[in-house]
């Protein structure tokens, strides 16, 4: 990852959008290059494949807040362990905090033509959006003060986080 990031800051120096497309293995490297500092990314797309759960990564909640993903997963995948596939979905989706597009399909370790379409048009509103705009920064959020509460601090909450859609 420090070669890749050394060759990535010449080509691609800082503010130059970058989004990372990993299939299988490569989508552990594009996850591995994203948890360890998502303000660097526009974007990622983790293609049947996991994140590298056991590689010392930071994986806190919000740890990827604004940063856009894309996930696709074959639900017959052999080649990825299951438990891996859905530790990986599971965190996209809920604790991660990053705005994620999710599809699994029937069949297994192969991209599929409804999945390259979706992850087209994935790419195209993702450039389009940072070319109009300047994104929020990806990572971790701030931690926010509340002046109208004593301490200006919510207190924390207990228990797991609230199903969303």
């Amino acid at each position: 990852m420090d070669w890749f990031r050394s060759w990535l800051d010449d080509v691609a120096p800082a503010g130059r959008p970058v989004l990372l497309i990993g299939f299988s293995g490569g989508a552990a490297f594009a996850g591995g290059l994203v948890l360890d500092d998502p303000s660097r990314y526009a974007g990622t797309a983790i293609l049947y494949g996991t994140l590298p759960f056991d590689a010392g990564l930071p994986t806190d909640t919000g740890r990827l807040a604004n940063l856009p993903v894309f996930v696709a997963q074959g639900e017959g995948d052999h080649v990825i362990p299951r438990e891996l596939l859905d530790r990986t979905w599971n965190y996209l989706l809920a604790e991660s905090g990053a705005p994620t597009v999710a599809q699994r399909q029937p069949g297994g370790h192969q991209l599929t033509t409804e999945t390259v379409r979706e992850l087209g048009d994935w790419i195209t509103h993702r450039l389009a959006y940072v070319g109009r705009r300047t994104p929020a920064p990806a990572g971790p959020p701030s931690p926010v003060l509340w002046p109208t509460i004593i301490g200006g601090e919510l207190p924390e909450r207990r228990g797991p986080g609230p199903e969303v859609s």
